[in-house]
């Protein structure tokens, strides 16, 4: 940023104390005029910019942005140590999960049933049997005699 300095018109100068003084050098005449006080022209210093001001506003940009910067890591970390220890979570219940799903196939595997059904004072069927719906009878193997007819006052549809 270049700003021109204002300029000062010339003044005229009176030169009524000038002499006047003839030389002849090499066959020419020449005339030259003396003054008893050189030709100097005071102007004013070019006025710089304040750079105090546009250090201090630099400086301070660059700072924020250096505290922007650190906030966004911070906050960067922050979000990566979430979601570790949220995996983390999310393995553990994993394996917990996986470890009941083994504790139910167990559970209702057919051994465990059958030996819980003992427990409880069933006996297992010697094999399948069925109703017929015309009449209303049983048939099939393991069903005894008096269950083989249908029962007194049961009517089928």
């Amino acid at each position: 940023m270049s700003t021109a300095a204002p300029t000062r018109a010339r003044k005229p100068r009176a030169r009524s104390k000038a002499k006047a003084l003839d030389l002849k050098i090499f066959g020419e005449q020449i005339e030259l005029e003396l003054t008893p006080e050189p030709f100097v022209e005071v102007t004013e210093a070019p006025k710089k910019p304040p750079v105090k001001g546009l250090v201090a506003l630099v400086a301070l940009v660059v700072v924020a942005g250096f505290v922007a910067i650190l906030t966004l890591n911070m906050a960067t970390a922050q979000g990566a140590f979430t979601v570790a220890l949220l995996e983390e979570e999310a393995a553990t219940l994993a394996e917990r999960e996986q470890s009941l799903m083994q504790q139910v196939a167990l559970i209702e595997s057919p051994g465990a049933l059958a030996t819980k059904a003992k427990a409880l004072g069933m006996q297992p069927a010697e094999g399948g049997s069925y109703i017929r719906l015309e009449d209303g009878t049983l048939v099939g193997p393991g069903i005894p005699k008096s269950l083989k007819r249908p029962a007194a006052g049961v009517s089928l549809p």
